[in-house]
Parts: C-alpha cells; sequence; structure tokens
C-alpha cells in the first residue's frame, strides 16, 4: 500500500508538470479522469483503429479514432487478466505515451468507466511514433506493459477502408467477461497417444459370494434384524436362521429322501468343485513357471519387457481364479455339512439352521423378509467385497491394432479424481469379440480401500498405447467438431476470431496433436470455444462493435 501510495502520488505530480507546460487550450490532460458513454465510432466519423497486445498477466485492447496533432482523442481500453480473463475492475492505471526525442504524454484514469473498461483523453501536440507505457498498480494487480509504435499524423488520415478476413467472428469483451473464456499460446509438446473407451466398475473375481438357503423352510433374521443393503459384514458373520416346518409322518419320510438326494448331488457338486481347485493350481504352477522364463528372457534382451507384464498378469488372473475355486468348493463343503447335521431330523422341529457371511465384505443384494418361505438353494444375500474392484474398458474391434503395447491407464470416474492405472494393473485383455457390441473388453484392477469407487458406476478409461510424439498440440477442449472436420478457433485481436480447419493427430488424456492449420505461438480459444462458435453463427450482432 506504501508503494501504490508513493506511486500515485508521483503520477500526480508528473501529470501536474506535463499540463503546466501544454499550452494548447484542447489538451485537458491533467489530474485524473473518469469517462462515461464513449463509442468505438467517433463524431467525426473516422475509422476506428484497433490494437490488441499481450503481456504475461495482461491483455490491451484499444480502440481509437485515427491520431492527428491537434485533435482531442477519446480512447476506449479494454484491460483483461490474463490469470483468469476477468476484467481488470480498479485503478489507477497510468497510459505514457513517449517518442524519442519529445515531450511524454501522460494520462492517469483512476478508474474504470465499467469493470475493464478504461476510457483516457489527451491531445497530442506533435507528430510521430510513439510508444505506450502502461502501468497499473492496484490491490487487484499490479503490472506494466509496453506497446508501439502508435502513429500520430500532422493532419488528417486518408481512411484505407476496412479490410475483409475470410471466416472472421467478431466475439465482443463484454461476452468474453461475462461467459467462461480462456485462450492460450500455441506450444509444442511431448504427448502418448491414448484409447479413450467406455468403462464400468464390476467386482474382483472370487470377490463376490451369494447367500443361499440351505433348506426349505421360514427365514429368521438375527437379534440384530434383517441384514441390510450396504452393511458391512466380516467373514462368519451371522445373517440369520432358517427353520424347518414340521411335516407329517408321510411327508417325513419323504423329506429325509429329498435330503439323501439333495446331499447326494450336493457331494457331485463338492467332487466338481475339487477338480476346478486341483486344474487352476496347475494352470497357476504353469503361469509362474512361464513368468519364470519370460523373465530371464526378457533380462537377458531376448524379448521386450511388455511380455514380462504380460505373464505376470496371467499370474495375477491364475491366483484370482484359484482363490474363487477355493471359495466354491468351501461353500459347497459347509452346505453338506449342515444338511448332514440335519439328515436325521428333517421333517421334524429339530432347530433352526444358521447362516453366515461366507466372505468379508459389504451386502449389495437382499431377497428375504422376516418369516418369509425359501425353498433350499434360493438366493438369500449377496456379498462383495469392494476393498479392490475391477474396472472393464469396451474396446471397438476397429481399435484393437493400438492395444499392442499398453504403458498404463487413466480412469476418470464422475464425481472422482483420475486415477494413473499402471502397467502391472492390468489383469486381462479378452479373447472373443461380443458379437452385439463388437467390442473387447480390457480388465484393470482397482485398490478401494476407502470404498469410494461403487460397482455398476461407469466412467471413461484413457488407455496409454505407449506412443508418443513431440509437436504443436493444443487442449481438447479447443477442438470442435464441425462440418464433420475438426475446427479451433484462433484469437487474431482482442474481440476478433478466426475460424480454423485443422488435421488432428494422436490424442492423450488432456492435449490433441494438430498436424495441419496452426503456427506456435498463435493464441487460440481454449474455453468458450462453442460460445465462438456460437457468435459466429449468429445473425443478432451488430454491425460494428458495441457501446461503452
Amino acid at each position: 500500500m506504501r508503494y501504490r501510495s508513493l506511486f500515485i502520488a508521483v503520477y500526480l505530480s508528473l501529470v501536474s508538470w506535463s499540463c503546466s507546460s501544454d499550452n494548447s487550450p484542447e489538451a485537458p490532460d491533467t489530474g485524473v479522469h473518469s469517462h462515461g458513454e464513449s463509442s468505438h465510432v467517433h463524431a467525426d466519423s473516422e475509422a476506428s483503429v484497433s490494437v490488441t497486445y499481450w503481456s504475461d498477466d495482461l491483455e490491451l485492447f484499444m480502440e481509437h479514432p485515427p491520431l492527428q496533432v491537434g485533435h482531442l482523442v477519446k480512447f476506449a481500453v479494454h484491460l483483461t487478466k490474463l490469470d483468469d480473463f476477468e476484467p481488470l475492475s480498479e485503478g489507477p492505471v497510468l497510459f505514457r505515451f513517449v517518442k524519442p526525442g519529445g515531450k511524454p504524454k501522460m494520462v492517469t484514469v483512476g478508474r474504470p468507466d465499467r469493470p475493464g473498461i478504461f476510457g483516457p483523453s489527451l491531445t497530442f501536440d506533435e507528430p510521430g511514433e510513439y510508444t505506450l507505457q502502461l502501468e497499473v498498480v492496484s490491490d487487484e494487480l499490479e503490472t506494466s506493459l509496453s506497446y508501439g509504435p502508435i502513429e500520430v499524423a500532422e493532419g488528417a488520415i486518408e481512411d484505407a477502408g476496412e479490410t475483409e478476413v475470410a471466416d472472421t467472428v467478431s466475439y465482443l469483451k463484454e461476452q468474453q467477461w461475462k461467459l467462461p473464456f480462456t485462450a492460450e499460446v500455441v506450444e509444442r509438446r511431448t504427448i502418448e497417444q491414448t484409447l479413450r473407451v467406455s468403462a464400468r466398475i464390476v467386482p474382483k473375481a472370487g470377490m463376490d459370494a451369494v447367500v443361499l438357503a440351505s433348506v426349505n423352510g421360514r427365514y429368521r433374521p438375527p437379534s440384530e434384524g434383517v441384514p441390510r443393503l450396504g452393511m458391512a459384514v466380516q467373514r462368519g458373520d451371522p445373517l440369520g436362521y432358517m427353520e424347518l416346518l414340521p411335516l407329517d409322518e408321510t411327508a417325513l419320510v419323504g423329506g429325509r429322501v429329498e435330503t439323501e438326494v439333495t446331499l447326494s448331488r450336493l457331494a457331485e457338486e463338492v467332487i466338481k468343485a475339487e477338480a476346478t481347485v486341483v486344474a487352476e493350481k496347475e494352470r497357476l504352477e504353469v503361469a509362474k513357471k512361464e513368468a519364470d522364463r519370460v523373465e530371464k528372457l526378457v533380462e537377458a534382451g531376448a524379448l521386450p519387457r511388455k511380455r514380462l507384464d504380460q505373464a505376470g498378469a496371467e499370474v495375477r488372473i491364475r491366483l484370482s481364479a484359484l482363490k474363487a475355486a477355493d471359495q466354491v468348493l468351501a461353500s459347497h463343503q459347509e452346505i453338506v455339512s449342515r444338511f448332514d447335521s440335519t439328515r436325521g431330523g428333517t421333517g421334524t422341529s429339530s432347530g433352526p439352521i444358521s447362516l453366515e457371511a461366507p466372505i468379508a465384505g459389504v451386502i449389495m443384494d437382499v431377497s428375504v423378509v422376516a418369516g418369509s418361505y425359501r425353498a433350499g438353494r434360493d438366493p438369500l444375500f449377496r456379498i462383495v467385497d469392494t476393498r479392490e474392484v475391477w474396472v472393464q474398458g469396451e474396446v471397438f474391434e476397429k481399435d484393437l491394432v493400438k492395444l499392442k503395447s499398453l504403458d498404463g491407464a487413466y480412469l476418470k470416474l464422475p464425481g472422482l479424481e483420475t486415477y494413473d492405472l499402471a502397467a502391472g494393473d492390468l489383469v486381462h485383455i479378452g479373447a472373443r469379440i461380443d458379437s452385439n457390441s463388437r467390442t473387447l473388453p480390457v480388465i484393470w484392477e482397482v485398490a478401494n480401500a476407502n470404498g469410494e469407487i461403487r460397482l455398476g458406476t461407469l466412467g471413461r478409461l484413457s488407455l496409454r498405447t505407449g506412443k508418443r510424439t513431440d509437436s504443436v498440440a493444443v487442449p481438447r477442449s479447443a477442438v470442435l467438431f464441425e462440418e464433420s472436420r475438426s475446427v479451433v478457433y484462433v484469437q487474431q485481436g482482442g474481440e476478433t476470431f478466426e475460424r480454423r480447419f485443422v488435421k488432428t493427430g494422436i490424442e492423450d488424456q488432456e492435449w490433441v496433436e494438430i498436424l495441419e492449420g496452426l503456427e506456435l505461438g498463435e493464441r487460440i480459444v481454449t474455453t468458450g470455444s462453442y460460445d465462438v462458435a456460437l457468435a459466429a453463427r449468429s445473425s443478432e450482432l451488430p454491425e460494428h462493435g458495441h457501446v461503452h
């Protein structure tokens, strides 16, 4: 604040000195000025001159009539802060016009006519080329810029007329300040190609279990009541009981026969489950041996490192499959044990059979109410362990060639931060195209210890293909699709834009490669491109700018 006060005091003294040495009665360039309404077209009907200049933190867009010696001139100066593209709403702003060997012309504007619009007035005494030195010192911004040359003529200037530029769009400062808008300089960047596909969150294999009714009977909840949707449970937690219903003598015999038949069938299921476990163990051993072999070849330089990643993924798949098979076997053995323990009492009210959670997790489905009758093997509850989940992306068959080398992926889910998935998180690439969607599943594993990722969530998966390039690139938000072609809007001046067709190359998570149509250093609209496009199609804009 001390610097700001000193700055204003010095400027006022300089302006006072400039006025005392100026003999022109038409030069009211003393003190701090505040202006009312002014427009792009002035009283003498001369064509307006537009100037645009960008410093590191400020955009100057200035309009004025052709400058002549002895003529009072009012400038329409639009100042935009480039950190947020909002109008500069505070002053003071010093305008100093400097000519080599001549006396500087200065005016300070204490506050804008309206936010972003400053209207300094002054009269030039000498012709020639001037440089505008503009300085801002306020709580909002402290900066300076220098622009030139600005030509001041001795006499009247012949109007050369307006030059039309093809596909030029007028998008006024007032519109830019009211709607979201940003513009950036075109630069070269190193980008990595990504393949964007739709994705869905699904349970991890072996982390999903369904609790079935062990026998025909009535369901009785535990003392806490029927387990609720979303409730967390641990392995072995009570979920309720199945109560056997009294039967007459004939039904008793039939019930015993039915139990024996059921036990026989369950025994067959146990045998099948045991065979599956043995088979999965053998597959796991084969996968481990293959991974060891590939690791040695990679270290020897005989195979690329991506083969080791693929072998590791196969080991993880086989581990998950073995875990799932073990859980299925344990579930069948538990049911057999319960049936066997009640074989002698089937048909009598010998006591309820307890139901327990087979895994730790969250209850996702409840298909029973207290006192309801359920037949044996009817589903009652579904429990899912969500500490780790799978994200399944669907890749169209035309893009399968890009899956030859995957370096990782980005997962974007609604309302959450982007997840960066490493190549080691890849679980499985499908081997068969879905006949309906014509897509191939690609599955990644995601840690979810805090439970913020919900099963069934739809999102976007960006697969990193490993292809990189160093080239001209622009943000994705800058590129629109019009007339079946890619379009960007180039800012040529403060309120002037050009619709430019471009040829795009590879894309990554945030950037798009531009092969043709843009040059380094040009400024393009990165936020608000669609609004500029609408302005290009609007027939309601005035023919010649706006009124301040």
